[in-house]
């Protein structure tokens, strides 16, 4: 169930990348959008045997963005988190505002990656040929 969410969530946001329709912007409550997002986590952390935290969000804080691109890009971080982590370990989701911004903050137990990754992880992708 939750490789099927994945892959439509991928497909939708593939789709509207591509689709001249403009993003569906609306004022939204921040705090609700953080709890349908740790709703949706929550089986996914069940399955990979760890537990969401999620910090408390300021109720007065809100957003003006396109939900479903939002909804999409908050879930493919947790996605990624809790295929990295360790079981038995913790994700948490921790949102709040910086200034005139909302940040938002996924972290997780993998162990980092490995010296020098990071820097590759930015470069172009090229196809090599062996």
């Amino acid at each position: 169930m939750i490789d099927l969410r994945n892959l439509l969530d991928r497909c939708v946001a593939d789709l509207r990348g591509r689709s001249e329709a403009p993003a569906q912007h609306q004022l939204t409550s921040f705090a609700d959008f953080v709890a349908e997002s740790k709703i949706s986590a929550s089986l996914e952390a069940q399955d990979q045997e760890c537990k969401l935290a999620v910090s408390a969000v300021d109720p007065k804080l809100a957003v003006d963005a396109d939900q479903a691109t939002l909804f999409s890009a908050v879930g493919n971080l947790l996605d990624n988190a809790f295929k990295f982590t360790r079981r038995n370990t913790e994700v948490s989701l921790n949102a709040y505002a910086d200034g005139d911004r909302i940040l938002i903050d996924v972290a997780d137990h993998c162990g980092g990656l490995p010296a020098g990754q990071a820097e590759k992880m930015l470069l172009p992708y090229a196809e090599r040929r062996g």
